[in-house]
């Protein structure tokens, strides 16, 4: 740790969205713990946009204030240069590491250093705080802060704190975080630390392959390299991994595209070792009818050679009825009525889970909302639609096809492209040609989210 040197870097942005706002001020503080502060380095900078008021009050940085400070691309050198060869610290390092991240990326350079935490190492350094934020942990260890959420102010005051961490750092626990970006695991003999070095650290999909090219395993992450880095900590218990030659990646920049396309490639090329989105084929259904005391009824029911409708599939009869006992959870069905339990009244009953549809106590209609529910989270909202999230670059945005309340594909437009029209992005997506109740999840999964954006055609 002595030898090592430390950037410790702060920004300040227009707002928390690191692809819409952008960075209005900059510092860099160059620290050792031989020779404490030895540099830094701070800048305004013009954000060509506008800054809130709520961030103006917060900062105290005016319009006027960068009007005619250097845009990002005039600070970017400098900034690469105090950070290169040196472990990146931040409190709350996702946020100024993503920021910096997408501010290289509108440059077309990649942006790559090992990092820390100073919240994530102060909270196992030291467990008698109240509050991990800048404020209170600096109190803490009477740390001043001159010049509160400007960056320069906020960057000494975290290369304070961050000094005195490592003081109280008797474990090793600072070593142990920033090994996270070394090379302490075993590679398989075919891979180099360069192939490691090379992998983005951006959402999409990878591809562990053998010697002939075929898959081993197929997965998904928000960072590829972190990822990938801790399959291969793992190589102890999982001796298949020793077997990877190639590492193949494809960046998708949304998370519900990287979930789709993955699904998508296990089904088609059937890896080894994936144990999840293997199965193609459903040989059970969900089935509802009605019972001769107007209860709605749901079983699991064979698709071989039977051609009575179903509302989802599965690949066997334990995975349908482990979703029935979920759903009995989930909306308080009886597990009898669900093809559970042969007993009335049913065991969920007896303590008081079930409302005694199974004997009558309960009448069809209370009971039979509650199944109707059920039953209606499985369809998607609308017959068709556009679904838009996060591109692989910043000019860019992903779309997912709906049509018929089935989904077509996925694939990429330029951004703020106003589409009249579906027909308009059909040769812009990768076909799913066979539907799976997979896609259905993850797609019913990502529209529960409040900033989601969709566009309807046909509801």
């Amino acid at each position: 740790m002595e030898n090592l040197e430390f950037a410790i870097v702060d920004l300040e942005t227009t707002g928390g969205n690191f692809i819409e706002d952008r960075i209005i001020e900059v510092a860099v503080v160059i620290f050792s713990p031989r020779q404490g502060i030895m540099h830094h380095f701070s800048s305004l900078v013009n954000p060509q946009k506008e800054i809130p008021v709520m961030i103006q009050r917060l900062t105290g940085i005016k319009p006027k204030d960068v009007k005619g400070a250097p845009t990002f691309d005039k600070v970017a050198q400098k900034v690469w240069e105090l950070t290169e060869n040196r472990i990146f610290v931040a409190h709350n390092v996702s946020f100024d590491y993503r920021f910096l991240k997408n501010e290289y990326l509108r440059l077309c350079q990649n942006f790559s250093r090992r990092k820390i935490c100073t919240i994530k190492l102060a909270k196992k350094v030291v467990s008698n705080v109240a509050s991990y934020g800048l404020d209170k942990i600096c109190s803490f260890f009477q740390i001043p802060i001159q010049n509160r959420h400007r960056a320069l102010g906020d960057a000494m005051a975290t290369a304070e704190l961050l000094e005195k961490l490592l003081q109280e750092d008797k474990e090793g626990v600072a070593e142990e975080l920033i090994s996270e970006g070394l090379y302490d695991w075993m590679l398989p003999p075919s891979l180099t630390r360069k192939d490691i070095d090379s992998l983005p650290e951006e959402t999409g999909i990878y591809f562990l392959l053998d010697g002939q090219n075929r898959p081993l395993y197929i997965g998904k992450s928000k960072n590829i390299r972190s990822r990938i880095i801790q399959h291969f900590r793992e190589s102890e218990k999982k001796a298949w991994l020793r077997k990877v030659e190639k590492i193949e990646t494809r960046l998708t920049g949304s998370e519900l595209v990287a979930l789709l396309w993955e699904s998508l490639e296990i089904k088609e090329g059937q890896p080894l070792y994936n144990k999840r989105h293997r199965n193609v084929f459903m040989d059970f259904g969900l089935q509802s009818f009605i019972d001769s005391q107007g209860y709605i009824r749901l079983k699991i029911i064979s698709l071989q050679n039977n051609s009575s409708s179903y509302w989802i599939g599965f690949s066997t009869q334990k995975e349908g009825k482990g979703f029935l006992q979920g759903w009995t959870k989930r909306f308080g069905l009886c597990p009898t009525l669900c093809g559970l339990s042969d007993s009335a009244p049913c065991f969920a009953h007896q303590v008081e889970k079930c409302k005694g549809a199974c004997i009558g106590k309960e009448s069809p209609q209370k009971y039979n909302r509650r199944v109707k529910q059920a039953l209606h989270s499985l369809s998607l909202p609308y017959s068709d639609f556009l679904v838009f999230d996060k591109g692989r670059t910043l000019e860019e945005e992903s779309i997912v096809l709906v049509q018929n309340r089935a989904i077509q594909g996925f694939g990429y437009i330029p951004r703020n492209t106003k589409i009249k029209d579906m027909t308009e992005v059909e040769n812009r997506i990768t076909k799913i040609e066979v539907p799976h109740q997979d896609y259905l999840f993850i797609l019913l999964k990502y529209l529960k989210k409040k900033n989601r954006k969709i566009q309807i055609f046909k509801e």
